[in-house]
């Protein structure tokens, strides 16, 4: 074979390398990019994430998930125990798997407001999603019309408004719209009446003070809180 050959066959070896290397190169750089894929969540599967909890502690969650487990052997969709359920892997630290359990109490029964203000609180203040907050929120206040929880789920939306969005035209919004949902407490108004005084606006926090003292005409609290703003 001619020097000239193995030349030839030399300068395509090693280009081939080259352009081997650039493509694994290039490729591990685009796993990195692709979004990675979450561990399936195990609802049965007991998973401790915390590391603040004591073994007792532990042992008593422990004891609690395997109860409300043997409950769902025999009924596997019941309401309560699965919002338990719920509820001790968020104790644990296990965020992804109260969520996805909750989610599943909204599938059995999308009319209800628990497992949706439960989802709104963990996308709100541990799993910081504030975009999955906002549904949930606003599912919860929408199935909890007309209910007494209606109220709380209303105020940790304003909450959830002001501080997490610091959206003071939404926290305004959404204490308007509660109102209209809830006209006979004296309660909402006295908290649009604080918002209004938190902002320098006097005259409409007096007014939305005036307005829950009718609601509620022997609250000392709220007459006192008139006469302030009167004398101002």
């Amino acid at each position: 074979m001619s020097k000239k050959k193995i030349n030839l066959i030399i300068s395509i070896v090693v280009l081939l390398l080259v352009l081997i290397g650039i493509g694994w190169y290039f490729s591990a750089d685009l796993v990195k990019l692709l979004p990675q894929q979450q561990e399936p969540v195990v609802l049965s599967e007991f998973k401790v994430v915390r590391t603040d909890l004591s073994e007792d502690q532990i042992s008593q969650y422990r004891q609690e998930f395997d109860r409300l487990l043997g409950l769902l052997d025999e009924s596997p969709d019941d309401f309560y125990v699965l919002l338990q359920l719920g509820r001790v892997k968020k104790d644990v630290g296990d965020y992804h798997g109260a969520e996805a359990i909750w989610i599943r109490v909204g599938e059995i029964s999308p009319q209800n407001s628990v497992s949706f203000g439960n989802l709104a609180d963990l996308y709100t203040n541990f799993m910081f999603d504030k975009d999955k907050a906002l549904a949930a929120y606003r599912t919860a206040v929408a199935n909890s019309a007309n209910e007494p929880i209606n109220l709380p789920f209303y105020r940790n939306f304003y909450d959830f408004y002001r501080y997490s969005l610091n959206d003071m035209e939404g926290a305004k919004q959404v204490l308007l719209e509660a109102i209209a949902n809830n006209p006979l407490s004296s309660e909402l108004h006295v908290l649009l009446a604080q918002f209004y005084l938190d902002n320098d606006q006097q005259e409409q926090a007096l007014r939305s003070f005036q307005e829950a003292l009718k609601i509620d005409p022997d609250d000392e609290l709220i007459k006192a809180e008139i006469e302030k703003l009167n004398k101002r």
